[in-house]
């Protein structure tokens, strides 16, 4: 799952454009920072959705032992 998160948040910063004026370090520096919190939300969200299955498996199986 973490190499979704990786791919989705390399796709963001394609997208990417340098500003006006901007130096490359500046902007490696902005792209850098897109990319972990690209990488941080989507991991988050994974998270979340792994977390969500596992408590409805977990429901059913207690309704289903009823």
């Amino acid at each position: 799952m973490k190499d979704i998160a990786d791919r989705l948040a390399l796709l963001v910063c394609e997208q990417c454009s340098r500003n006006d004026g901007e130096s490359e370090l500046d902007f490696s520096t902005r792209l850098y920072s897109v990319y972990n919190s690209c990488y941080d939300n989507i991991s988050k969200l994974e998270e979340q959705k792994n977390s969500e299955q596992q408590n409805q498996s977990y429901e059913s199986y207690l309704e289903s032992s009823k």
